[in-house]
């Protein structure tokens, strides 16, 4: 239940009303004794409790995998418990609680990565990311969004003799919601048609033929889209 305080006196002492000085002086230290009297063993915040309202070092968070944690703001200073992948370990943490047994945790680390965690009757679910997640490597470029959207893009260099597996620069959640586009190297004829199989949730396989139904040696711009959670 809320806290409930008594009301102030409608009228503070003043000097100015000596008639009335005296009993609106008594109003209100019989209002402070009621207040103090209301207050006992209450919980009642104070500023700093929870890191809140100073800007002073708020309080660590040990153990990240911790389902009792109250609301309020924290440090995680690598500690325990289940961390985001390819996070920095040290990082601003946000509780908020919606019961005993049910909560969210928000995370953003001193490299500025959003993230956030949701714990349902006290099982907690995975991290997932709030702000885009870019990267590159040898095999190109991707992009995963919060709400589980990937795309991977780059370029392959196609064979004569045979398919070229392109491995996708980051993997997808499974090969059947990936979709793929190939198309032959900007300025190159348009006899040219990419054909790929193969696909899995980490590479697909791609050949390049001309009119003559060969595979033929160049090159092709290659676009992937799907879901990674």
């Amino acid at each position: 239940m809320p806290l409930i305080l008594p009301d102030a006196p409608a009228r503070s002492p003043s000097l100015s009303n000596p008639s009335t000085f005296e009993a609106d002086n008594s109003a209100m230290l019989a209002w402070f004794k009621l207040l103090v009297d209301t207050m006992q063993d209450k919980s009642v915040l104070v500023q700093g409790d929870h890191g809140l309202g100073v800007t002073a070092l708020p309080p660590v968070l040990t153990d990240i995998d911790a389902t009792n944690t109250p609301t309020g703001s924290y440090r995680f200073l690598n500690g325990s418990g289940t961390k985001p992948v390819g996070s920095s370990p040290y990082a601003m943490v946000r509780v908020d609680r919606y019961d005993a047994d049910t909560l969210s945790l928000w995370w953003v680390d001193f490299s500025g990565v959003h993230l956030n965690r949701f714990c349902d009757n006290g099982s907690w679910g995975p991290w997932k990311r709030l702000d885009p997640d870019r990267g590159s490597n040898i095999n190109g470029e991707y992009v995963r969004y919060a709400d589980g959207t990937q795309a991977c893009w780059g370029a392959v260099a196609t064979s004569g003799s045979g398919g070229v597996s392109w491995t996708f620069p980051a993997a997808f959640l499974q090969a059947s919601t990936t979709r793929i586009v190939a198309t032959p190297e900007s300025g190159l004829t348009r006899s040219l048609s990419p054909v790929t199989n193969g696909k899995t949730a980490t590479k697909v396989d791609v050949s390049v033929y001309d009119s003559n139904d060969a595979r033929v040696n160049t090159s092709a711009v290659m676009f992937a889209a799907g879901r990674w959670y």
